[in-house]
């Protein structure tokens, strides 16, 4: 069992995959969303590697059996508390609903930079909290897409 796997540099967990049962678990959203990073990278590759014929080379996963499972029941709320909504959406954590469609994007070249002024983001207004949801659901989608 390898708890908060996404703590965890990819390449170690990958060594730690073995012809052996690995639970692996991990936080994919609020606060603690590092998990984005195992499904988005690993559980992907393993996904396709439990499709892929055995081919049996060292260090491969093919032939694995890989299946995936969420947790989609608050642990820390009843279902359906309005403090758990209220609170996502104050700190931004909902962003899932907000999240950017791929094929809109434009290319860089086709984009502008904008200056944005802290007290107009802040100011509560319903335009500006729309601005910031959208903001944070793109900060959150792009994090673990970018490689050094």
């Amino acid at each position: 069992v390898i708890d908060e796997a996404a703590a965890i540099p990819l390449p170690v967990v990958k060594s730690l995959l073995g012809p052996y049962l690995v639970f692996l678990s991990s936080t994919v959203s609020g606060y603690e969303g590092t998990g984005r990073s195992l499904s988005l990278k690993l559980f992907q590759q393993l996904e396709e590697q439990s499709r892929a014929p055995v081919t049996g080379g060292e260090g491969s996963l093919s032939g694995c059996l890989f299946k995936k499972m969420e947790l989609t029941e608050s642990i820390r709320y009843a279902s359906g508390d309005p403090i758990e909504s209220w609170l996502n959406g104050l700190l931004c954590l909902d962003v899932a609903n907000c999240l950017p469609n791929p094929a809109c994007h434009p290319l860089p070249s086709q984009c502008d930079l904008y200056y944005v002024n802290r007290d107009t983001l802040f100011s509560y207004h319903k335009d500006s909290e729309l601005f910031l949801q959208r903001m944070m659901a793109l900060c959150v989608s792009s994090h673990y897409k970018n490689s050094p």
